[in-house]
């Protein structure tokens, strides 16, 4: 037996013992402090895909997921813009996803106008918040539809934006938001940042040395009391999906992925970049999660730009999905 073949029969096995397990039957259960818990007594694989089965069964999501996956892709459109809001960091590490560009890129294949909201890389919540307020009521008058993909810090952007003065004008004909490893609830990496270890201490001095403010890391903490710790609000005509990673250990896609991981860990299942997974069930919208991949969606052992070109769908109506001449 290959050593992926042993993986994916690892996988399988383990899958099949989260499906038949008596305790914690319902997602209801499955809070970020019992699944937590659960990773100590079991492994925090086991953690992760007996939440990954119980969001697939779940009453509230399990329909959707099954729904997403029958989605036909749009086509070009009537009016329909894609306003891509990019992650932390996106001007400097292009291969990390952060930007949206390969997204983007599939996005225009379907015939959609795309364009990237102009964050600062490493801005403030208050900063890029206005600047996505400011970039959509611009465009109020215009006679298109616009549907928001968000990756990452992104997410936490949008997020931001979304719970201030003027929401329900600004976001008026943004119909839809897809939402890609949100960091909705702040990073679990802030805490190892300021954890006062001598490589926290050393990733402190290179981000100074860089120019980088680090109040707005602070600011991204996952903590009681945090700039972060309020409910999303969403406006009643948007439709979300949050599209998060699933990822057991085997998964994780390389140096950068595993160390997130592993600073991540004592919280319980986690993306491998800053999202505690239990969180996500939470969340207001509408949830698809991915088995084998971890933040930003890799490995690339999903079809990524399918699952958003299906979410789009999900996004519109039948009427904006019009192909015109």
């Amino acid at each position: 037996m290959t050593k992926r073949e042993a993986q994916f029969e690892y996988e399988r096995e383990l899958l099949q013992r989260a499906s038949a397990w008596a305790d914690h039957t319902t997602l209801a259960r499955l809070t970020p402090e019992a699944t937590r818990e659960i990773g100590v007594q079991h492994g925090i694989d086991f953690a992760t895909a007996l939440l990954y089965d119980r969001i697939n069964r779940s009453s509230r999501h399990a329909q959707f997921i099954a729904e997403l996956e029958a989605q036909p892709p749009p086509h070009n459109t009537k009016r329909v813009t894609i306003a891509l809001v990019p992650g932390a960091f996106y001007k400097e590490h292009h291969g990390t996803g952060a930007d949206g560009r390969v997204v983007g890129a599939a996005m225009r294949s379907l015939g959609f106008g795309v364009e990237s909201i102009p964050l600062a890389s490493l801005g403030s919540l208050e900063e890029n918040g206005r600047i996505i307020h400011d970039w959509l009521a611009a465009r109020t008058a215009r006679d298109e539809t616009i549907v928001l993909i968000s990756v990452s810090k992104g997410g936490a952007d949008v997020k931001w934006a979304l719970s201030k003065p003027g929401t329900y004008t600004v976001f008026e004909r943004d119909a839809g938001w897809i939402n890609i490893s949100g960091i909705l609830e702040g990073s679990t990496l802030t805490g190892w940042l300021f954890g006062g270890s001598w490589h926290s201490r050393w990733t402190q001095f290179l981000l100074r040395a860089q120019r980088y403010d680090l109040e707005v890391a602070q600011e991204m903490g996952r903590r009681k009391g945090s700039l972060l710790d309020f409910p999303l609000q969403l406006p009643d005509w948007m439709r979300v999906v949050h599209v998060v990673g699933f990822p057991m250990e085997h998964h994780l896609s390389g140096g950068l992925a595993r160390k997130g991981y592993e600073r991540s860990r004592h919280l319980g299942p986690n993306d491998s970049g800053g999202i505690v997974l239990a969180d996500v069930c939470q969340w207001s919208g509408e949830l698809y999660p991915v088995w084998g991949s971890d933040h930003y969606l890799r490995p690339r052992s999903c079809d990524l730009n399918d699952i958003v070109a299906k979410a789009l769908s999900f996004c519109l109506t039948p009427a904006e999905q019009t192909v015109t001449s």
